[in-house]
This record gives structure tokens, sequence and C-alpha cells, in this order.
């Protein structure tokens, strides 16, 4: 009876019954990975992987007189990725990241860097300090660094390029601070510092003239100016430690006065209006009193509000 059900089909065999059955199943496994392919790639293709999640375009390095490096990166993102890691020194202070427009983008530090929850952005500002790239072998100065992109280079005022690891793209001046435009790839600068002398005229050969006066009225215009400069002296040094708290600057203290006035807690667009510092320079002194806990931040809409603690 099975054969002629089989034979009412076409198949004349048992053994061609199962070779049939087998290339249906085969076509249904083949059918099967198809799809797992296709779905694989669409997910790649939408959230992207490694490198891809973003792309340093831009990097700007400020060096200062005593080393201190202040690095500050544009950064293009992936905007349906929800999170980012970046790089970060341990010694890294003052942490910036901000958007294309300004506003700060909430973020977390991490061991060995920090995650930055750029869901939606697609380009960010990302700005340290850090000491690591710097060292100072008697009066030379080297800076050290990978750039992952193009920069540029801000030498501290009246420096002196003396060596470099590689032929820049250009050099310039920028109010007596050297510019170095460099291309991606690691470098070494080395450079030094003007040497600051006492008592040298403007030629650099002659001592600047001075009038002498006799013994007597020279003793007695010294004891006047110690006399009358020491008091003034100690009783501003006085009222500077009751009146500053210990480890607050007059732009601490200032800063914390103006949101006191306004009833505790103001707007961090109202403190720049009303103080006249520069938006970065502003937040880096709002983290840091916030770090002390004299103050903390919230995101009110699209703003930031400063309360005191």
């Amino acid at each position: 009876m099975v054969m002629s059900m089989l034979e009412s089909l076409g198949i004349r065999s048992v053994f061609e019954a199962d070779r049939i059955m087998s290339n249906i199943l085969l076509s249904k496994v083949l059918f099967s990975l198809i799809i797992l392919v296709a779905s694989s790639t669409f997910l790649v293709s939408s959230y992207g992987v490694g490198e891809e999640l973003y792309n340093v375009t831009n990097v700007e390095i400020t060096v200062y007189g005593d080393g201190l490096v202040h690095l500050r990166y544009v950064i293009q993102v992936n905007s349906t990725v929800p999170s980012i890691s970046l790089p970060l020194p341990k010694d890294a202070a003052d942490v910036v990241v901000t958007d294309g427009s300004g506003r700060l983008v909430h973020w977390e530090q991490v061991e060995g860097g920090l995650t930055v929850y750029s869901l939606g952005e697609v380009e960010i500002l990302f700005e340290y300090d850090t000491s690591t790239l710097t060292w100072k072998d008697g009066s030379v100065w080297t800076l050290r660094l990978h750039l992952p992109a193009q920069g540029r280079v801000l030498l501290p005022e009246g420096a002196t390029v003396i060596y470099l690891s590689d032929l820049p793209a250009s050099i310039e001046a920028d109010g007596g601070r050297p510019v170095l435009s460099l291309s991606e790839g690691s470098w070494e600068v080395s450079y030094v510092l003007p040497l600051h002398r006492k008592g040298v005229g403007s030629s650099g050969s002659q001592p600047t003239s001075q009038t002498v006066f006799p013994y007597p009225i020279q003793e007695f215009a010294a004891m006047i100016v110690v006399g009358v400069a020491f008091p003034i002296l100690l009783l501003y040094l006085i009222r500077r430690v009751r009146s500053t708290p210990e480890g607050l600057s007059s732009t601490d203290v200032e800063v914390l006065g103006l949101v006191r006035s306004r009833g505790g807690r103001v707007f961090m667009s109202e403190l720049r209006d009303s103080l006249g510092l520069p938006k970065t320079t502003l937040w880096r002194r709002v983290r840091r009193l916030e770090g002390m806990g004299y103050v903390r931040t919230r995101k009110v809409g699209s703003q930031v509000e400063v309360e005191v603690v």
C-alpha cells in the first residue's frame, strides 16, 4: 500500500523518497543560514564595531610653562550607539565632554578611561589636563605624544623649538607662542624657555643704572618702607585667611558668593554672564567646587543648574 502511494506521487522507491526528504532538509538549513548572515550584517552596519564607533577628526594641544598640557579632541560618533569608551590618563584633571552645541554630555570614569553616553550625538568635544606628556632635563623641556588625527600644538610663550622627531606641516606664531601643525602619528618635541635675568638692561650686557643714596638716608628710607609695608601685608594675609575657606581660590569664593546671592541656585549660563568667564574655565571651577562638596549640579532641560549644598 505504501509503494502504491509513492508511485502515485511519482516516487518509484523508498530510497528515492529518502533522497528527496534529505534535499528538502538541506534546503531548509541553507535558507536558515542565509537569514542568520543577513541579520548579522544588518546589526553590524547599524551599530558599528570597534573603531567604527567613533572617529577623532582633530586634536588641539596647549602646553603651559610648568609642563601642564591641555588636550582637546574633536570626535565624530555614531549617533545610534548608546555609549563609547575613551582612553584617559590616570592623572587627568578638569575633564569636560560637550556636544557640538556646547551642551554637557554625561560620562562616567572607569578603569583605564571613561564611558561617554553619546546616544543621539554626531560630534563631541573631549578635553582634559595632564602632566604625563612632558618632562624636563636641565633647561630642556620635551613633549612626547601620539596623535590619532591631525592636530595643532601650542607651546608656551617665548619657547624655542630645538628638536622635532619629524617635519611638521607648518610652524607659525600666535601671540609669541610657537604653533606646530602636526600630522597623525607619534611625535617628540623639545624646546627651551627664555631665562629672565634681573638687573640687566635692554641690551643684555650692562646692568641698569640705580640711584644710590647716602647711607643715613638709605637706611632711614628702608626703615619707613618696612614699617609701613609689613603691617599692611600682615593685615591682608589675616583677612585673606579668614575670608577664604581652605583650598578655595578667590574665583571659587566669587562663584559661591554669586550662587548664594541668587537664592542658592543659579543656571550655569547666568554665572557665565555675571562673571565673564569662558565656558570651559567656569565649568572646571564648578566641577572642582562640586568635588569638594560645596555645590551640586543637575540638568534642567537643556541647561545646567548649580546649587549650593
